[in-house]
């Protein structure tokens, strides 16, 4: 059966004071996100157990064994190598039309490199489209 309450059996509710508010605390080691490593060593992946993720891992320095990471498993770094792949050959690129271009070419670079809003702009510009 529910129980009925009615409108004189409730009080109404004060605003929170100054010495009722409790005070913002520091997060705590159960608060604070975990760091979660993106892929665990070899050793620790046939093993099945936690991976401290450094070099070598905490695991494979108490068992005295080999640490190796397999990057082709790690999708997060082949997309870094791939981006920082790709940055290469377009500095490579530039470089190139620096030191062997002719002064047309060079005032063809100037000019693409100031048609943008920003350095950070142009840099990206042409690391995606102009030179690979």
């Amino acid at each position: 059966m529910a129980s009925r309450t009615t409108k004189a059996s409730l009080r109404p509710l004060l605003p929170a004071t100054a010495s009722c508010s409790t005070p913002v605390q520091e997060p705590t080691q159960r608060n604070r996100k975990r760091h979660r490593q993106t892929t665990a060593c070899t050793s620790c992946q046939a093993k099945r157990i936690k991976c401290s993720g450094s070099s070598p891992c905490d695991g494979c320095t108490e068992r005295d064994s080999a640490c190796y990471y397999d990057p082709r498993k790690d999708r997060r770094r082949k997309e870094a190598l791939k981006h920082a792949e790709q940055s290469k050959k377009a500095l490579e690129a530039v470089i190139a039309i620096l030191y062997n271009g002719t002064e047309v070419d060079l005032h063809e670079l100037k000019t693409e490199v100031k048609s943008f809003a920003s350095p950070e702009a142009a840099m990206e510009e042409l690391f995606e489209h102009v030179f690979i």
